[in-house]
């Protein structure tokens, strides 16, 4: 990723309100795919559990959406709404600028610039009043210093990814312990790979970058 791209000021997104979200689903095959990668690993997982409340089924069939009834469906569904909101992220205006220390900064430095005239009197008495600008740039100077030693992310899109990616691992130890199973670390990395892949989204290839891959879910 070019410098320039950690070095403008963050912003600006796109309104919430005018975030396409995008209507994805895993479909029949994918769900028997991802289905049976759970089952083999527990049987346990495929067996009914508890309904969901009245107000979430409810919500779920206005939606038009599948009312998971096994662990293992519930799993399903939560990797199938992590994917659904990332591939809406990622609809989102491409011109918004993650922030990130370095953009931190860019904005912190134009602030600064721009307060010189007040902290310099060259402005009138009454509006230099308003406000201790010394105290603000010091403030901001300090702040800048700081950032300096903050660690530079990863891109933006990679950081949403991982996220995402483990939000869905722990979806799934969660769902998986709500019926006393104890899924292997590799049996969650094979499912969240699964469902990211069904998604078309790019991850490592576990085959060739398995300690990437490891990375990036578990962190």
């Amino acid at each position: 990723m070019p410098r320039s791209e950690w070095e403008r000021s963050p912003g600006p997104f796109t309104a919430a309100d005018r975030v396409v979200r995008v209507d994805f689903c895993f479909g029949g095959e994918g769900w028997r795919q991802l289905l049976d990668l759970l089952v083999k690993a527990s049987p346990e997982l495929n067996h009914p559990c508890a309904p969901p409340s009245p107000e979430n089924a409810a919500e779920l069939a206005a939606a038009g959406r599948f009312v998971p009834c096994t662990p293992a469906e519930r799993i399903i569904a939560a990797a199938e709404e992590q994917a659904r909101l990332l591939l809406s992220a990622r609809k989102a205006d491409p011109k918004a600028v993650p922030g990130n220390p370095a953009n931190y900064r860019a904005a912190i430095r134009r602030l600064v610039q721009a307060l010189k005239p007040f902290v310099s009197g060259s402005i009138d008495a009454k509006t230099t009043e308003i406000a201790d600008w010394g105290a603000i740039e010091a403030a901001l100077i300090k702040r800048d210093a700081e950032l300096t030693a903050i660690k530079r992310p990863t891109p933006y899109q990679r950081r949403e990814l991982q996220h995402n990616c483990g939000l869905i691992a722990d979806a799934t130890k969660e769902h998986a312990r709500s019926a006393g199973v104890e899924l292997s670390e590799d049996t969650v990395l094979s499912f969240v790979h699964a469902a990211i892949y069904l998604a078309d989204i790019e991850l490592p290839d576990p085959k060739h970058h398995l300690d990437r891959l490891r990375k990036l879910v578990f962190g």
